[in-house]
């Protein structure tokens, strides 16, 4: 039997505080060698300002293996739909038995807000207060919450392009008990931040090194395409730690082709990921005056390893219904 899962299961099972611990078990076994990932498979829409990727991946220390199948559409909002949807198929790796369909939309958001709690804990400083976000769509306040759990967090600066994204995310962080300070340009959320993520799908850069204060460490999550940008080359050159979740992808990225282009950094500067730092192989911050940056790309690995939790949770606490889709 396959065990069916929406996303108000997937919500009720999981928290932030699981998916922090579980992505960050997944790297470390990253940093081992003790996993596989194929590369993306991505599906150009063009036409209808999307996209669609599939994104397998298989985890030996958990045993867990499935696939991702994902959609972005940014003018979905204006449908009054997500813009972000899709599955994750989860298997049982010594038999091939699809053992779960999941909603991938929470896991999603919970694993890329995880990833960034995972590289704040490993290159942020110790004494995070302040952060910056630009971009207040669905993911914003995944990344608050998530640096909530690996910092002690009193104050979000944000901006979006969008107002009324920036009252939801207001309304949104409520709860975590933060002061938020909604902005009027990207430059006030970039500067005198002590962490600062970029959740946006810009295509042109927009952050500015002259604006970023000494020891602050960027999340740049929203540029993971080759199209998209928001680091300025300036940016990446004058970081000293350059980190990546997955080297091979980053290489792809319109914002690392066009620092690589422009001699601002070289390949080599990307090899670190943050798996080797989480698994003691490379160094992560090492004073507090470091410029720090995590380009993050998004790994399978980590919707695979949330996915196991989850399909877990659900047996034990009958979430979900069963179907037979195979003999």
């Amino acid at each position: 039997m396959t065990r069916i899962l929406t996303r108000q299961d997937v919500e009720q099972l999981m928290d932030m505080e699981m998916a922090v611990e579980i992505v960050e078990a997944a790297f470390k076994s990253h940093g081992y060698g003790r996993t596989r990932i194929p590369h993306r498979s991505i599906l150009e829409l063009d036409e209808f300002n999307g996209m669609m990727g599939m994104m397998p991946a298989y985890l030996a220390d958990s045993q867990a293996a499935g696939v991702k199948i994902i959609s972005h559409h940014a003018h979905n909002h204006k449908k009054g739909l997500p813009e972000g949807m899709g599955l994750i198929l989860y298997h049982d790796p010594a038999t091939g038995m699809p053992l779960a369909i999941m909603d991938c939309a929470h896991i999603t958001a919970m694993r890329t807000g995880a990833a960034t709690a995972v590289s704040v804990k490993y290159l942020g400083k110790k004494n995070t207060r302040v952060a910056g976000i630009v971009g207040t769509g669905v993911q914003a306040v995944f990344q608050v919450r998530a640096i909530c759990q690996v910092s002690r967090l009193e104050r979000v600066k944000a901006y979006d392009l969008r107002p009324d994204a920036m009252e939801r995310f207001a309304a949104t962080a409520a709860p975590l008990g933060l002061e938020v300070e909604l902005v009027k340009n990207p430059e006030q959320a970039c500067r005198e931040v002590d962490i600062l993520a970029t959740c946006t799908s810009s295509r042109h850069p927009f952050v500015k090194k002259e604006w970023l204060q000494e020891g602050v460490h960027i999340a740049a999550i929203g540029a993971d395409m080759a199209d998209r940008r928001e680091l300025s080359p300036q940016v990446y050159g004058s970081a000293d730690k350059c980190v990546t979740d997955l080297p091979k992808q980053a290489l792809l990225v319109g914002e690392i082709t066009d620092a690589i282009a422009t001699g601002a950094i070289d390949e080599a500067a990307l090899h670190t990921t943050l798996g080797e730092i989480v698994a003691g192989k490379a160094k992560g911050r090492e004073n507090d005056a470091e410029l720090t940056i995590f380009k993050s790309t998004g790994m399978a690995i980590q919707d695979i390893a949330v996915a196991k939790r989850v399909y877990e949770l659900a047996i034990e606490k009958q979430a979900g219904v069963d179907i037979a889709i195979t003999p």
